[in-house]
């Protein structure tokens, strides 16, 4: 990310969030605290979550956010410069929203807009991003955006602990990161450093004695100061980890371990739903995290927290069968309240399942359109049968394909797995496509499937609501009754 580019935050004390931030995140963070800003320049911030003077960047367990929509002044003559972005909302009150300069030029799709509301929801968050994409600048604007906003919480005097720790690999990426941070906190009067292995210790104690509100730094290092006393991760309101397969996973682990277990918010990004990823995502993130990518994803993502997910485990017995009885409940439930309006997708690992599974279609859905998708389809008869799923009232949709399905624009009421997908992320990118009332369905063979339990579980943990689950793996069952 090139540092000319990047906004200065702090020279102008009436500096919003961005109107990108909130642009179509569908209820995610719609119970926000309001920054009401009187005729003195500290502002005040109305948070739930203060603790000691401390004011909180993020929401409660809840899903109460510490973010804010708008921004609120008290009646003042607007400047000619900003006035063009001022509006009067009742008398002796003006509501301003301003476009952040770098989020107007850069053209930000939809995924990246609902990432900003998603990083100040208050809710853990998972981001898939490019292996080669600069995804920084989306959390570092909004964050130094509510960074210059909190007003100073300790005295005059006393030394500034930080609220915002960003996790890295190396120091080479600190020091990219630090720049950016800088330029965005520049005459803000708030300080962010550096914590990283391979720079003198006595150099960055002595920068963090001056106090920091962020601090950018390798885990080992920051743990050796946290040791020290000079770090107090009881004030740390949120971490951000930055490609979580980069960093050095006992040293992950043993700083994640020491944090509190007091309300802070996990912000994980991610190059793939890696091994490191998956078993970051089940040991330090809560249930209802929200799941977004940058790279292949729309807003189909945000469902993923509110999908139903019932895992079964088939114990070698036919898988075909349990389709049957799934089909069937799926054909009595729209009967009985007259909806004729269903979609279901089943996904398989082999064309030759594919006619099985047509048979019990046609047995216990007789009036449904079925569609197919599979490697060997061109590009058209794939978007004939997308358009088929659009536009059709009761459908079922074969995918025997494990390719990509971020071109699917539409919502589905049922996705069952006869089998689990060997790429974690094509799993995740499926499950996302269920809308709010949707249930996904996972087939689960504990004799085939035992490699793949880290994939179901992690989904089971983007369930909003508690799934009914039946996984006979002692070891599988320990760590899902723990989690769930």
């Amino acid at each position: 990310m090139s540092s000319s580019k990047l906004p200065r935050a702090g020279c102008n004390r009436k500096v919003d969030i961005e109107e990108g931030q909130n642009a179509n995140c569908n209820g995610s963070a719609n119970k926000s605290s309001v920054f009401v800003r009187p005729d003195s320049e500290q502002s005040l911030v109305s948070s739930p979550n203060a603790v000691d003077g401390h004011c909180s960047l993020v929401g409660d367990r809840a899903g109460r956010s510490g973010s804010t929509d708008h921004a609120m002044t008290r009646s003042q003559p607007p400047s000619s410069k900003g006035q063009k972005n001022a509006g009067v909302k009742s008398k002796g009150r003006i509501v301003k929203t301003v476009v952040n300069d770098s989020t107007a030029k850069s053209g930000q799709s939809l995924p990246e807009n609902r990432l900003a509301s998603f990083i100040l929801s208050g809710k853990d968050v998972v981001v898939n991003v490019p292996a080669n994409g600069n995804h920084r600048s989306m959390y570092l604007v909004p964050l130094t955006s509510v960074l210059v906003d909190l007003p100073k919480p300790t005295p005059r005097g006393k030394r500034q602990y930080p609220l915002v720790v960003v996790l890295v690999s190396s120091k080479i990426i600190a020091a990219i990161i630090h720049n950016d941070v800088c330029q965005l906190l520049r005459c803000s009067g708030r300080r962010a450093v550096t914590a990283c292995c391979g720079v003198k210790y006595e150099v960055q104690r002595k920068q963090i004695l001056r106090g920091c509100d962020l601090i950018i730094g390798t885990p080992q290092r920051l743990l050796a100061f946290v040791k020290e006393g000079k770090i107090f991760l009881q004030l740390v309101k949120l971490v951000v980890v930055d490609r979580v397969e980069d960093i050095d996973g006992m040293a992950l682990k043993a700083f994640m371990e020491s944090l509190p277990t007091k309300e802070h918010q996990i912000c994980l990004f991610t190059s793939g739903m890696t091994a490191e990823c998956q078993q970051c995502i089940r040991d330090y993130l809560r249930s209802d995290f929200l799941y977004s990518s940058l790279s292949k994803f729309d807003s189909q993502a945000a469902y993923a927290l509110s999908a139903k997910h019932r895992v079964i485990d088939v114990s070698g017995a036919s898988k075909i069968d349990y389709m049957n009885m799934l089909l069937k409940d799926v054909g009595s439930q729209y009967l009985a309240t007259a909806d004729w309006a269903v979609k279901v997708i089943i996904f398989m690992d082999s064309i030759a399942t594919a006619d099985k599974v047509v048979a019990v279609v046609k047995s216990q859905l007789p009036l449904a359109q079925i569609a197919r998708i599979d490697s060997k389809q061109t590009i058209a008869e794939r978007q004939q049968a997308i358009e088929v799923v659009k536009r059709g009232q009761i459908v079922v949709l074969l995918m025997c394909d494990a390719g990509s399905c971020e071109d699917f624009p539409f919502c589905v009421d049922y996705v069952v797995f006869h089998d689990i997908p060997a790429e974690s992320e094509f799993y995740f990118q499926l499950v996302c496509t269920v809308g709010e009332n949707g249930t996904v369905t996972t087939l689960y063979d504990r004799h085939m499937d035992q490699f793949k339990s880290l994939t179901i579980l992690t989904a089971l943990k983007n369930a909003k609501q508690k799934p009914p689950y039946w996984l006979c793996e002692d070891s599988l069952r320990a760590v899902v009754k723990s989690d769930l």
